[in-house]
């Protein structure tokens, strides 16, 4: 390290580049080497010494985590100018796109590079050249001379943002067409979460700010996680998925630094959709239970939500079966602001969901879904994939070779299935929705 600071002394005016500095001067921790103390000391004393000696040497370093460089670093006259480098916005995209594309030979029209670049949000320069070189394979593939706007869209489908690798998340493949019914509660949710990221202008043309979050709540069964994958795969924004508990860790600190790394990550890959399941885990009265680490993650959630960084383009969807268990500061005008009431389906929407069932099975003409509909009242989504899987096993039960599911196999599961919702549970729901409408 001294040679080099002395061969740039010796060339001057000159620039030293560290890419990746915190492989060299990490944060002071119990684990840290003996050698990584006196390399970051002696990186330190040399930047100093080009102050006394009025040095023409400019160290210019990077790094992708900043809060993992030694802080002695990033005080004043040492690396005291901090330049983010952001994710590229949708212009800056399109421009990397037609850098890129001027090279290979193309028949992408500017407008349809404008498309492209619009449905990449959240890919960094290098996504974009791992793009255009998945496009170039596509097209030997189909022994074309030419990149066109259909190879470009495969390579969408391949390639995923930077940001995304570390969650692994895919965008489920699950299509509103998927789900039964639900037609009324399906447009409230694409109002709440679709428009405002996909329509921002038509919101601020009106002055009014689309909702943060969107609450979903109903009894357990009734398709809600399966409706927020929905969501996602039919809005084509970036969706991340997180379970309640996976944010706990008994190491101190650790459940904020989880929960402010999804909002960052979510941030970076806007427009995208935070889905958190089982929300009553993370989002539980204060001072109920076990607090400690439950309280210090619910106080960082409710930091991002009012946010110092704004959430530009990050919509937080929730589901919950206890809205009731829900902390009344999280469901605020604000943060998770809009509320939405997933019942147990009614005779329609049964009908819809036991035909799409059918529809994958094969049963007799005797096999009617409007009496199974009529049947199954107060069973949730749940219960009715439940009840046909039950009739199948019954058809098998007593034939193995058996050709088709019958209206008999029905009525016998029937017998000893009931419906699981308890009606306190169903209560619950009421008054909350009453309390709401009220306060």
């Amino acid at each position: 390290m001294k040679d080099l600071f002395a061969k740039a002394i010796a060339n001057e005016p000159s620039i030293i580049l560290v890419d990746e500095i915190e492989t060299i001067c990490p944060r002071h921790s119990s684990a840290s080497t003996e050698q990584e103390r006196r390399v970051t000391s002696a990186f330190v004393s040399l930047l100093d010494n080009l102050h006394q000696d009025s040095s023409r040497v400019f160290v210019l370093a990077t790094t992708r985590k900043p809060e993992a460089i030694d802080p002695m670093l990033r005080r004043f006259g040492r690396l005291d100018k901090e330049v983010e480098v952001p994710v590229p916005d949708r212009k800056r995209r399109a421009d990397i796109l037609y850098a890129l594309l001027k090279n290979l030979p193309n028949k992408v029209s500017s407008q349809d590079m404008e498309a492209i670049s619009d449905l990449a949000h959240g890919y960094v320069a290098a996504d974009l050249v791992n793009l255009c070189s998945q496009a170039s394979m596509k097209c030997l593939k189909r022994m074309s001379e030419a990149i066109e706007k259909e190879d470009l869209i495969g390579a969408l489908t391949v390639v995923r943002p930077s940001a995304m690798r570390e969650l692994l998340i895919e965008i489920p493949n699950v299509r509103w067409s998927d789900i039964g019914g639900q037609d009324g509660l399906k447009l409230k949710l694409r109002q709440a979460v679709e428009w405002p990221l996909k329509h921002p202008e038509s919101f601020l043309r009106l002055g009014i700010r689309p909702p943060a979050g969107v609450l979903l709540y109903g009894p357990p069964g009734c398709s809600k996680t399966m409706i927020a994958k929905a969501l996602a795969t039919e809005s084509g924004l970036n969706f991340l998925s997180i379970k309640g508990p996976e944010l706990f860790s008994k190491w101190v600190g650790e459940s904020e630094r989880a929960v402010r790394d999804l909002f960052t990550k979510a941030r970076q890959v806007a427009p995208s959709i935070i889905f958190f399941d089982e929300m009553d885990a993370i989002g539980g009265e204060r001072g109920a239970g076990e607090a400690g680490v439950h309280e210090r993650v619910l106080a960082q959630l409710l930091t991002e939500l009012d946010g110092v960084v704004p959430l530009n383009s990050v919509t937080i969807l929730a589901a919950t079966n206890r809205p009731d268990r829900m902390d009344r500061a999280l469901l605020r005008p604000g943060r998770i602001d809009r509320l939405i009431y997933v019942p147990l389906p009614d005779f329609e929407t049964r009908l819809q969901i036991i035909e799409l069932k059918l529809s994958k099975m094969s049963t007799s003409d005797d096999v009617n879904p409007h009496v199974l509909a009529i049947k199954s009242e107060g069973f949730s989504g749940a219960e009715l994939h439940a009840l046909c899987h039950e009739a199948a096993m019954r058809a098998l039960e007593k034939d193995l070779n058996c050709q088709e599911v019958t209206m008999e196999h029905f009525e016998h599961v029937f017998k000893d299935f009931k419906p699981r919702t308890p009606d306190s549970l169903l209560k619950i729901y009421e008054e909350f929705s009453l309390g709401q409408r009220s306060g």
